[in-house]
């Protein structure tokens, strides 16, 4: 049985048309951009879990929303992440930030986190698994996310998860609905 990467998110379906041209327009080599109807903040990456492990995310999650009203996020700008190994492509948050940190402060409060690397609120575009690659498809970026500004409404959380064997930009599935308080 495969192990499943699991985690708390706020989609961001709103994302999709932009993620729709990035996979037409930024390819190369080791290039993933994320799949359009898979647009997402990740708030908590939690440990290796079997699949049905998102049930046990779940029950951490839902106490962490109940508390949190419903608000505005807006995404724009590009940012980048990069290491030795490869650079992540991503929106920043424009507004909402504070609910966010909220949110994964609770979750962290809640359940184990195994972020490698600093928490920073993002939408992740694409991920260049090959960074001599991502100089070639960064014009590109620019000109898909010309005067982007994407603004979701937030009333629910989502349980999202991938295999192990897999990546965040081709096989993450939502799994299950988190609604925020009403």
């Amino acid at each position: 049985m495969t192990d499943w990467y699991w985690g708390a998110t706020v989609r961001v379906d709103a994302a999709a048309p932009l993620l729709s041209r990035l996979a037409v327009e930024a390819v190369g080599p080791g290039v993933h951009v994320q799949r359009a109807d898979t647009a997402h903040v990740t708030l908590l990456y939690a440990p290796l879990h079997s699949e049905d492990g998102c049930n046990d995310i779940f029950t951490r999650v839902r106490g962490v929303a109940a508390q949190q009203p419903p608000f505005k996020l807006v995404l724009s700008g590009l940012g980048e992440f990069a290491t030795a190994t490869r650079i992540v492509a991503w929106l920043g948050v424009e507004e909402g930030t504070e609910e966010l940190v909220g949110l994964r402060d609770g979750l962290c409060s809640s359940a184990r986190d195994v972020l490698p690397y600093v928490w920073r609120p993002h939408c992740t575009l694409l991920y260049a698994e090959q960074p001599d690659v991502y100089p070639t498809v960064r014009p590109a970026i620019g000109d898909v996310l010309e005067g982007a500004r994407i603004e979701v409404d937030v009333d629910a959380l989502w349980i999202a998860g991938f295999p192990a064997t897999g990546h965040a930009a081709h096989d993450l599935e939502y799994r299950l609905r988190v609604p925020l308080r009403t």
